[in-house]
């Protein structure tokens, strides 16, 4: 019994799939104040743009091109990503957005996350619909100077959890298997050889 329990316990093991990992880049690392070299690179992707990056506060970045923060931002990940997020600051007027492009299956796509028009507050931009995707180029409507780019979160590999509710079949098989050895455990009992006399 406890051979045919450890075999499915070990089946069980084997047939978990991975799960993605995590990332989050706060730019900590940097010096408020600095110029950043125009790649950075960080677990899981790689980031470019201008001709290097301004570090403000908090720190965060902004990509520059002749002291103005109006160049674009590539992220390059290691492998597709998901669930994309990061945030934005301007400290001046008329930032309306950041627009974003990207190629999926051979073929461009792009869209548009637009800000709340408040020069003193975080905009927050969630971009977890996207489909895996191993490059994204940010552009900022409106910019200049003071435009900040800080708290990039995302996941690597696109190997989500299964929703809840909804086994994966590796798990229905490590079900069946569990159900059949107690049920043969149940089944397989030692039977005692009685002798009557008449």
């Amino acid at each position: 019994m406890r051979t045919i329990m450890s075999a499915v316990i070990g089946i069980g093991l084997l047939a978990t799939p991975a799960h993605a990992t995590d990332y989050h880049v706060d730019f900590s690392d940097l010096t408020v104040g600095d110029i950043a070299p125009s790649t950075l690179s960080y677990p899981g992707v790689t980031i470019s743009g201008g001709f290097g990056f301004l570090v403000d506060e908090g720190p965060s970045i902004c990509a520059y091109l002749f002291s103005s923060c109006d160049g674009g931002i590539a992220l390059d990940f290691d492998t597709p990503a998901t669930n994309i997020r990061f945030s934005t600051l301007f400290d001046g007027a008329g930032y309306k957005g950041v627009s974003y492009g990207y190629l999926y299956q051979g073929s461009q796509f792009g869209g548009y996350s637009p800000v709340d028009g408040d020069p003193n507050t975080v905009d927050y931009h969630d971009l977890t619909g996207l489909p895996p995707i191993t490059r994204l180029l940010l552009s900022f409507d409106g910019g200049g100077l003071g435009i900040a780019f800080d708290d990039l979160y995302f996941t690597l590999d696109g190997d989500e959890p299964p929703a809840a509710g909804v086994p994966e079949p590796s798990a229905w098989m490590t079900m069946i298997l569990g159900l059949g050895a107690i049920g043969g455990a149940m089944r397989y009992r030692r039977r005692r050889t009685t002798v009557h006399y008449a």
